[in-house]
């Protein structure tokens, strides 16, 4: 089991701001820890403007300097999976930011746990900022380990189970509809693999997403 722990509006001049980071299997040391800052929206640029709607721009600023391949195809990854999340309509001529910093992360080439991590930082950071959405979101990793003939999924793999499986997934849902929004794949899998991966991720996702809920619920009370 996952715990998820995140503190939101901790950061000024911005409209909203989330860090998260993760408890994996209760060890208190997580891998992931991912801050978010949500900007405007506010007036963009004629030339960067989208007729009708906000522009979305998604920034990820790596842990070390300089950004890599991985870092422009999280973007792309992240931009294309939030941006219908956002009712865009509302916001025309302006530009909505999201603006992701990689505090700390596995030295991996694989990503699928850093993905989900950062897919549910920008979620809490598009509420805490107040941005209107169609839907919510949340987002797990998974790994299919296959060990002396037999096949299991693992939810939330570490490092050792990514290097070791034969596949790797981030999944990620929009709710209330449980609809699929991304399932982004890495390695071999069959087709009954598949159906269990989002089978077991929509569980998964339903289960972070509520959790999310009940946590900002709560920290509103306090308010």
């Amino acid at each position: 089991m996952e715990n998820i722990f995140f503190k939101t509006s901790l950061l000024t001049r911005v409209e909203g701001s989330c860090i998260y980071e993760e408890d994996l299997f209760l060890t208190k040391i997580g891998p992931n820890k991912i801050l978010c800052a949500v900007i405007g929206p506010s007036e963009t640029k004629t030339r960067d403007e989208v007729i009708g709607e906000a522009t979305i721009d998604v920034i990820v600023r790596p842990d070390v300097r300089g950004s890599s391949t991985k870092d422009i195809q999280m973007e792309q990854i992240i931009w294309k999976t939030i941006s219908p999340m956002i009712m865009r309509t509302m916001y025309p001529h302006t530009l909505i930011q999201m603006v992701i910093q990689i505090i700390s992360r596995e030295k991996s080439e694989n990503i699928v746990s850093l993905l989900a991590a950062i897919l549910n930082t920008t979620f809490i950071s598009l509420l805490d900022s107040g941005v209107a959405m169609t839907n919510t979101f949340s987002a797990v990793s998974l790994a299919v380990l296959s060990k002396e003939g037999e096949t299991s999924i693992i939810l939330n793999p570490s490092l050792k189970i990514l290097n070791d499986a034969t596949s790797s997934h981030v999944v990620c849902y929009a709710f209330p509809d449980e609809k699929l929004i991304l399932c982004d794949s890495i390695g071999f899998f069959t087709e009954n693999q598949f159906i269990e991966i989002l089978s077991k991720a929509l569980i998964a996702c339903k289960d972070t997403h509520e959790r999310i809920k009940a946590a900002i619920i709560e920290k509103m009370k306090e308010k």
